[in-house]
């Protein structure tokens, strides 16, 4: 077995010491070249040994462990290594062996080059217990600088243009578990997740919410969330923003707005003088203005019938919410009710 050679091969190092050694006469320079004379085991794990004496580490353990390998590169999360490499421990079965034994001896040979670097830069001996060896890894692979790029993250959120409300969301917690020490309340989530998403999803849990999302207890609002989330009608947004993001890329469409804001100004400011025929550039974006004008007042009714679904799947939802008829009108952008 590996780890029995690794023992046994501790012991041959240790009796070559005392084999070897000077006793009481004088070291001679020859003595001080001997590593065998200097030599003891360099290993920061070191657990204190189980009860069984015959228990042997079998080969599947190790390969078992190697499959989850952490090589420290940029990306990777300490904190899913861990949760990996302790699902994989808690599988092996070996009786009269405590947990703590198995996750200390193992943990070694789940580390790429990176982590046996650190491992091996550590004080011999300075870690016997899985608490100490996991506080350790953690403590020198997730700084303090990959704790403020998540804090980061969660402060600046943005649903992405082709993103779905789904995904937002899922994306949104998945910052909030990479960095459990975020310090942030959930008001504070609710509110940060609100902002960052686009205004048609905040018309929809608006107008499911009697006008203001913020007027839910944060447990509902959460609830709100991951019904509309897995709500089929809030998807034809989904495929609207798509769909629309795939027609007009974002600079496009910026410098399309600037142009059209310019060409206005030009035209109040300057009547008599703006006689300048219509050029074939200026035609398409008229022409993209106006389609994109009325892709928004498609969009809207849809949003507005949205509204009302969301509205009374949460209603069902909500039982402390007392029985009425609702009127659901919102008022949108388009200036449609």
């Amino acid at each position: 077995m590996i780890m029995d050679d690794f023992d046994e091969s501790v012991d041959r190092h240790q009796l070559g010491v005392d084999r070897h050694h000077t006793g009481n006469r004088p070291m001679t320079f020859a003595d001080y070249n001997r590593p065998a004379l200097f030599y003891s085991n360099r290993s920061a794990i070191r657990p204190p040994p189980p009860a069984r004496a015959d228990f042997a580490f079998k080969p599947w353990y190790y390969d078992l462990v190697s499959k989850n390998r952490f090589d420290g590169f940029e990306g990777e999360l300490p904190f899913d290594h861990i949760e990996k490499f302790e699902d994989m421990v808690s599988s092996i079965k070996a009786e009269g062996i405590p947990v703590d034994y198995l996750l200390c001896k193992l943990f070694p040979y789940s580390l790429g080059e990176r982590g046996k670097i650190w491992l091996r830069q550590l004080r011999p001996g300075s870690l016997t217990t899985w608490q100490e060896v996991k506080d350790a890894f953690l403590f020198h692979f997730y700084d303090e600088s990959m704790s403020e790029e998540v804090r980061l993250q969660i402060s600046s959120f943005s649903q992405g243009p082709t993103e779905s409300f789904k995904a937002a969301w899922l994306k949104f917690g998945s910052y909030q578990r990479n960095c459990p020490h975020h310090g942030f309340t959930e008001i504070r989530l609710l509110g940060i997740f609100f902002k960052g998403i686009d205004y048609r999803y905040q018309i929809i849990l608006d107008g499911a919410s009697n006008g203001n999302f913020t007027s839910r207890t944060p447990s509902e609002a959460v609830n709100l969330n991951e019904n509309s989330a897995s709500s089929y009608g809030i998807r034809g947004i989904d495929n609207e923003r798509r769909q629309l993001a795939a027609k007009v890329d974002s600079k496009q469409l910026e410098q399309a707005e600037i142009q059209y804001v310019r060409t206005s100004c030009q035209s109040i400011q300057h009547p008599a003088h703006n006689t300048t025929p219509t050029t074939p550039s200026t035609s398409r974006l008229e022409a993209m203005l106006e389609a994109i004008y009325k892709h928004q007042l498609e969009r809207d009714a849809t949003i507005s019938d949205l509204v009302c679904t969301v509205k009374d799947m949460s209603n069902q939802l909500n039982h402390t919410t007392s029985q009425k008829t609702d009127v659901c009108a919102v008022q949108l952008r388009s200036g449609l009710q």
